[in-house]
């Protein structure tokens, strides 16, 4: 009997002892957790944004990119021509103020193609009307015909 004593003494101090360590262990393994975490650098996650198609054709931006509105194709004109097309170009030309959009159509297109040299203005209106595409002529023809 005393032997079973001594033996359940002995377990129970063996028993304590590994407690006492194991608990020792884990808060060894917290410490080390929480230096490690300290120490390594955080490494945020890049979020993958989702390519988009485009839903237009090449043509399309082709005509969208030499698309432009009257009103700022105009702006070219308005320096001699007056705001609102009420100037004899450099005190020369006609005042277009008034003309029909059959009419200005017509003069850009003999300025460009350099047919049309009125009152000595052929060559500077070529230089202008020559950057102007056949829609942007239309456009820009409708545009002075409300003036």
């Amino acid at each position: 009997m005393k032997y079973l004593l001594v033996l359940s003494l002995v377990a129970f101090f063996i028993g304590c002892g590994d407690e006492n360590t194991h608990q020792q262990t884990k808060a060894e393994v917290t410490k080390h957790e929480k230096q490690e975490a300290v120490t390594k650098p955080v490494v945020k996650e890049k979020k993958v944004q989702e390519v988009k198609k485009p839903t237009t054709s090449a043509q399309e931006v082709k005509q969208e990119i030499t698309k432009v509105d009257g009103v700022t194709l105009y702006k070219s004109c308005a320096g001699c021509h007056g705001v609102n097309a009420e100037k004899k170009a450099l005190g020369k030309s006609e005042i277009i103020k008034g003309w029909s959009q059959a009419e200005v159509a017509k003069a850009l297109e003999g300025y460009k193609k350099g047919t049309r040299n009125i009152h000595g203005m052929g060559g500077l209106m070529k230089a202008q009307a020559s950057k102007l595409s056949q829609e942007q002529i239309k456009v820009l023809s409708e545009y002075i015909s409300k003036f």
